[in-house]
């Protein structure tokens, strides 16, 4: 049998009693918000992004519910569906109007179009990345910004921690079941892109 998605060390270890075997599958993303800065050493990277986005006139926005912007924004997310082999579903959200309603959710426009959108679960002290949803003529370094713009905001609410979700596990050589396994499940979720994306914030890895 397999069972899967998160469970901390405890749960592992009464998995492991009761002669379940545990593996790492992912590896999840996580910020301290009041930590945070674009100026840190070893982010230079994401400040080129960053400048990139600035340069191309992207304006962010917190969502305010309407019809209008709701309407984009399926738009959106129906064109990026299309571009990626449909919504990913399963442990990943797909979007729905009455889903995202439920979350923090920042918006980007340039040339007052709608390019680009995260959203994000809330509690009262961490944050977690759902959906990432971006248009093809999104501009480049638009998604870091958005995340970025996020970032501050979750500082400025004091908000304790940050995650950017999770991605196919790269330290394979913990067993020496994981490395015949990892290609299977990293390649058809875009493992390598999304690494690269969150790493570029200098998280820590969990």
């Amino acid at each position: 049998a397999c069972s899967g998605y998160k469970c901390g060390a405890r749960r592992a270890a009464t998995a492991r009693k009761a002669g379940w075997t545990v593996l790492p599958i992912v590896q999840e993303a996580w910020i301290t918000p009041n930590r945070f800065s674009t100026q840190t050493q070893g982010l230079g990277q994401l400040r080129r992004h960053l400048k990139k986005a600035c340069c191309a006139g992207v304006e962010l926005r917190e969502f305010a519910r309407s019809d209008a912007v709701l309407s984009d924004m399926r738009n959106l997310a129906e064109d990026w569906a299309l571009r990626h082999g449909g919504e990913r579903r399963l442990t990943m959200g797909r979007f729905d109007p009455e889903y995202i309603t439920s979350q923090r959710v920042f918006l980007a426009y340039a040339q007052g179009e709608l390019v680009g959108f995260v959203t994000f679960h809330e509690t009262q002290n961490e944050w977690a990345l759902d959906l990432m949803r971006y248009s093809s003529e999104v501009p480049q370094g638009t998604m870091f910004l958005l995340i970025t713009d996020a970032i501050e905001r979750a500082s400025a609410e004091n908000v304790a921690r940050v995650s950017l979700a999770a991605t196919p596990v790269r330290f394979s050589n913990l067993s020496p079941l994981v490395p015949p396994f990892y290609p299977l499940f990293n390649r058809p979720c875009g493992g390598d892109g999304l690494y690269q994306f969150k790493n570029a914030f200098r998280p820590k890895w969990k």
